[in-house]
């Protein structure tokens, strides 16, 4: 199996991936994860060669001549996929593979992996959500799309701020906080990119709208920045997304998992389909 995870910024992929790997170490031992090159500041709490490669746009850009790289833009910077590194795991057995993906570049990797012809090659694809599908139908139907949207980036703008308040703090790269001085969280100097925020935030409803093309939608209302996830005992999206995202990893039909066709009924929308993966 190779498991790939999408959604938009802020809707908690890696609290997702580091509560799962660590409370499953059984089955972190099994996951082998092919390493992205990006362009993009380093995070804090990231390290070089394990969340990503960071290289300069310059080095991507010289990817783009060789087919061994699949390369593509994230929101003003570049990221590049190594395909021969994927396939090497892919073939691997007793392991399943994973990679954390923008979901607009899911459908070009599905196709290189697939050209691979890897005999009983079975790649899911999960997307993580902020809403729900009811979520999604209420608010349409009670506002329609217009005010959806506009509502829709204003709390992904507002997530996305929380969030940069978050990586403040100094972390554990497990994401815990790092220490305290006087009972207050120590806090690192960061610059707010707000017309990184603004970027990031304008493309959840695209996101949104490429969700129906996954295996799996998990609604998670608990972003980056939730205390649910750092609970001894798991609670909310927190605990439904964990489980389902255990179970694709291992192979497994999630139990709470949404699949999204027809959510956004494009014809009286009249919007473009979005890109994601066949």
């Amino acid at each position: 199996n190779f498991v790939v995870l999408a959604g938009p910024s802020g809707a908690g992929k890696g609290a997702l991936v580091r509560t799962v790997l660590a409370r499953n170490q059984e089955l972190a031992a099994k996951i082998a994860r092919p390493v992205l090159y990006t362009s993009r500041a380093r995070r804090p709490g990231e390290q070089d060669g394990r969340e990503y490669r960071f290289v300069s746009r310059e080095k991507i850009n010289a990817m783009l001549s060789h087919s061994q790289f699949m390369c593509f833009p994230v929101h003003g910077d570049a990221q590049a996929l190594d395909l021969e590194e994927a396939r090497t795991i892919a073939k691997r057995s007793g392991q399943t593979g994973f990679l954390e993906l923008f979901y607009a570049a899911v459908p070009k990797f599905i196709e290189a992996m697939n050209g691979f012809k890897l005999s009983g090659l079975n790649i899911k694809t999960v997307f993580l959500s902020p809403l729900s599908r009811v979520d999604v139908n209420i608010a349409l139907r009670e506002n329609g799309y217009p005010a959806f949207v506009e509502a829709v980036t204003q709390l992904a703008a507002l997530k996305l701020m929380r969030r940069e308040q978050y990586w403040s703090c100094t972390r554990r790269p497990d994401g815990g906080v790092e220490g305290r001085v006087q009972g207050e969280v120590r806090v690192q100097e960061r610059t707010i990119d707000l017309a990184r925020i603004k970027t990031q935030a304008d493309d959840t409803i695209t996101a949104l709208l490429a969700a129906e093309k996954f295996n799996y939608v998990f609604p998670c209302r608990d972003g980056e920045d939730s205390a649910y996830w750092g609970s001894s005992i798991l609670f909310g999206d927190a605990a439904r997304a964990s489980a389902d995202f255990a179970a694709v990893l291992n192979g497994q039909e999630p139990r709470y998992a949404e699949r999204w066709s027809g959510v956004f009924p494009m014809r009286t929308l009249g919007i473009p389909p979005a890109s994601g993966p066949k």
